[in-house]
């Protein structure tokens, strides 16, 4: 998977009889998850568009674009859904990491070429 790529939901498996899921997401919102479609696998062989319908105890339930049968849905349990990184809203703490993190960098690129002379 191409690092652009963010996991943002699993599919806990089938939810009712008409081809249903349950959602784990892991964005900040989870019912943002509609936003972010067309979610797709890992592979890149299956691509969905989302429609949530509810909440569980541990999950959100929703409808796949193309899933229709509860058989479907519980072959999908476990796959990843992935989204490309610049569909999801900007982190606010990257503006604050990403000086420190160059700042770190550049220290140590001049600690190494400190030792070399």
């Amino acid at each position: 998977m191409p690092e652009h790529m963010i996991c943002v939901a699993a599919i806990a498996g089938a939810f009712g009889v008409h081809g249903d899921v349950r959602l784990k997401s892991f964005t900040a919102d989870p019912s943002a998850l509609e936003a972010y479609a067309p979610l797709v696998t890992q592979d890149n062989a299956q691509s969905f568009t989302v429609h949530l319908t509810g909440r569980t105890k541990n999950a959100l339930t929703g409808r796949l674009s193309g899933v229709t049968s509860k058989e479907q849905a519980d072959a999908l349990k476990g796959v990843k859904l992935f989204v490309p990184r610049d569909r999801l809203p900007a982190c606010p703490m990257m503006s604050f990491i990403t000086p420190i993190w160059k700042a770190c960098r550049s220290l140590t690129v001049a600690v190494k070429i400190g030792a070399m002379l």
